[in-house]
């Protein structure tokens, strides 16, 4: 699943992740360090740091890694309507962007990242639950 040395990840980059236990999942690269990627996850707004072994390319590896029954499952397929919609417009990605603007400029693999949102995170004032863009 992952990447060759010639196309490594970085910034900004459309991915699917693998963590132990939970399946493939649509996300984001917040930061990538020495083979190691913060990656910020669609749907659920959670970040995690996973090993370049453990993520696919997002629109080369769609068709193989989404299983259609997977589509059928609330929170997959709201992950899944996020990432299309901000693979069409990647600048409006508030909630990505609200991840990024946390991790700090001199970030290194041994450094701990404190992500946790907190009560001030609120991209939107509505509780409207098809607005996929945001992580409340």
């Amino acid at each position: 699943m992952s990447l060759t040395k010639a196309n490594p990840l970085k910034k900004g980059d459309f991915v699917f992740a693998k963590m132990k236990g939970y399946p493939a999942w649509p996300g984001r690269i917040l930061q990538s360090v020495g083979g190691m990627h913060n990656v910020f996850f669609y749907g659920t707004c959670n970040t995690a740091m996973v090993a370049d072994k453990h993520i696919s390319p997002y629109e080369l590896w769609k068709r193989n890694l989404v299983d259609p029954k997977k589509l059928q499952q609330k929170e997959f397929k709201r992950a899944m309507m996020h990432a299309e919609l901000m693979i069409a417009n990647p600048t409006e990605d508030r909630a990505y962007y609200y991840f990024l603007a946390k991790v700090p400029k001199d970030y290194t693999q041994a450094d701990v990242i404190d992500l946790d949102r907190g009560d001030e995170y609120d991209m939107d004032d509505n509780d409207n639950d098809n607005d996929v863009n945001n992580c409340d």
